[in-house]
């Protein structure tokens, strides 16, 4: 079994994707997911590579586990593992890790503001067009809500894990499970 505790702990943005629809598929209708929601946690980082492009530049691309999903036992830590070939089969890419809660908090929240901003696209402009895109707005915050309760609450399962050596974890607030 390998233990958790040998990888850098980092920071990532944790994207909460949802059913929002069917789309055709060849014999039947296929799900349609959609980012709903971006969430900060600590996260297991297992390797780092970089790209190198056509145009002379170079890309970043990091291979991480996030401890606890959505749809997990939270009583249960995800930590990396690997398969015979030696390639972490339940690592997902992204292409930013952060040293601080701060800064990932800061592109979380830019990423929610877009999508918060993006359901004006979906109304049409009509007499209604003003209510229809508050209670949308409303509805995205409210979920929102939920999702950052749930940030709060993996966070404060990650207090042991460690971002370089240092005990730091965002502001915790008690959740008072009812």
């Amino acid at each position: 079994m390998v233990n958790g505790d040998k990888y850098p702990i980092k920071y990532a943005v944790m994207e909460i994707c949802e059913q929002t629809g069917w789309t055709p598929g060849l014999h039947e209708l296929g799900r349609e997911y959609e980012v709903v929601a971006n969430i900060v946690s600590k996260v297991y980082l297992v390797s780092e590579t970089t790209k190198y492009l056509g145009d002379g530049t170079s890309k970043k691309e990091y291979s991480i586990v996030f401890p606890y999903q959505i749809l997990m036992d939270i009583n249960k830590r995800k930590i990396p593992e690997f398969n015979f070939y030696g390639q972490c089969y339940n690592a997902e890419k992204v292409e930013q890790v952060f040293e601080s809660y701060d800064d990932a908090k800061k592109i979380a929240n830019q990423k929610n503001d877009n999508l918060r901003s993006n359901i004006l696209t979906y109304y049409i402009f009509n007499k209604d067009w003003l209510k229809k895109t508050k209670e949308a707005q409303n509805d995205f915050d409210k979920k929102l809500s939920g999702y950052l309760d749930f940030e709060q609450l993996i966070l404060s399962l990650e207090d042991d894990m460690v971002v370089n050596g240092l005990r730091e974890s965002g502001p915790v607030k008690k959740l008072q499970i009812k």
